[in-house]
């Protein structure tokens, strides 16, 4: 399954300003939001349209391409599905690519405890640092290796243009019996760059020398951060 992101439920969290979790979204308790006391009618009603509907990024659409013109991927045996489509029993078995973060695609929530990286937004609600609190977004490394940052922090555009981080994770699904990749930018562009890597001969090459053997014949999970 190729998992495309949600931006109904990105754009539903920017106008609420908090974030939705991944129960919260599987029962649809958001639409609660609809009709709060103090909002205009016709707000809540556009909120109401905006969920009814199955809206994704055009970062994704352009990575399924990649992966379709990379021919990675066996197409009788490969599906383009809707974040909201999906459901949490899929990732007992199969493999998955999520294009997106957490705030794009609530499952990757299954797998964050998993993950080294985490990629914050303003959105979520979390403690920030003294010299985090102008940061567009930033990126928690929780088991910093030797040679890395404990956060990499993402500040305003500068003149090189729009600073952004990328984490491309390979880990295995929730049975254990399969794979899951995660391609989470914290833009449309570093979304591009994660699948740009995985479907440019030479990057991936790249990328895979830097792992260690894996225990089979494949190489082992991993994960990995760019910067953009």
């Amino acid at each position: 399954f190729i998992v495309v992101a949600d931006s109904s439920y990105s754009a539903l969290q920017d106008a609420i300003e908090r974030p939705i979790g991944i129960d919260e979204y599987v029962r649809r308790g958001y639409e609660d939001e609809f009709s709060k006391a103090g909002l205009p009618p016709k707000y809540g009603q556009l909120l109401r349209y905006l969920m009814a509907r199955r809206y994704t990024s055009l970062a994704d659409v352009l990575v399924v391409r990649r992966i379709t013109e990379s021919q990675l991927l066996n197409p009788a045996r490969t599906s383009v599905v809707h974040t909201r489509d999906h459901n949490i029993r899929a990732f007992q078995q199969g493999n998955h690519i999520l294009i997106g973060s957490q705030r794009a695609i609530p499952w990757v929530s299954l797998f964050d405890a998993s993950l080294d990286f985490h990629i914050y937004d303003g959105n979520e609600d979390f403690h920030l640092m003294h010299e985090a609190r102008d940061a567009r977004v930033w990126v928690e490394n929780r088991r910093p290796r030797p040679g890395e940052l404990p956060r990499y922090i993402s500040l305003s555009r500068g003149s090189g243009g729009t600073h952004g981080y990328a984490l491309i994770a390979s880990l295995p699904n929730l049975g254990r019996t399969g794979n899951v990749l995660i391609l989470a930018g914290s833009d449309m562009t570093s979304t591009e760059a994660a699948g740009n890597l995985l479907t440019t001969e030479s990057f991936l090459s790249d990328l895979l020398n830097r792992l260690p053997a894996g225990a089979g014949s494949g190489p082992p999970h991993f994960e990995a951060l760019l910067s953009t």
